[in-house]
This record gives C-alpha cells, sequence and structure tokens, in this order.
C-alpha cells in the first residue's frame, strides 16, 4: 500500500481500550496510517493503552446511534480483536 492510500485509508478498530486492539491501533499507526478511530465501552481512562494520533470513542457498538457515530466516511476497515472478557456482548445480527 503507497503512503498515499495510507493517509486516505480509514479504520475503525472495534475493542480498541483492550490489551489486543490497543497494540492493533498501535500496529496500524506505526505503519503510516494516520486516520484511525479506535473504540471501546469502557472509559477512557480504563483503556490498556492509547496511542497518540489515534482518535479514542467511548461507544458501546451494541447500540446502532454508536454504530453510526462511530462510523467513518469512505474507505471502512472495521477490525474487532477477539475478547475473553466474560461479560463481553456480542452484536446481534438484527443490528448488523
Amino acid at each position: 500500500m503507497t503512503n498515499q492510500n495510507k493517509e486516505n485509508t480509514h479504520i475503525c478498530i472495534a475493542g480498541a481500550g483492550g490489551f489486543i486492539g490497543g497494540f492493533i491501533c498501535r500496529y496500524f499507526k506505526d505503519k503510516g496510517f494516520t486516520k484511525i478511530r479506535g473504540v471501546d465501552k469502557k472509559p477512557l481512562p480504563d483503556w490498556y493503552q492509547r496511542v497518540p494520533g489515534v482518535e479514542c470513542l467511548c461507544l458501546d457498538l451494541s447500540l446502532e446511534k454508536n454504530c453510526r457515530r462511530a462510523d467513518v466516511p469512505g474507505i471502512f476497515i472495521p477490525l474487532r480483536p477477539a475478547s475473553t472478557t466474560p461479560n463481553s456482548r456480542k452484536i446481534p445480527k438484527s443490528r448488523l
């Protein structure tokens, strides 16, 4: 992927406040992507790590209005790392 494409590609990472999600944010930032949005329902102070230059949003993506808020214009690459958290909920298929 060219640098021009990296600058114009929008990436949204669900679960960005967790261990894996935080490292995925850092991975894309280190690869030169500049339009990265991290989303997690945890309050921002509870995030495992926050990467400078990544937009961080505290949103519950099981709600449609929050999915619309998390959406980004143009190319949208949704990433959701696997969760081992016992209380993590799956998004109902009716909301996808």
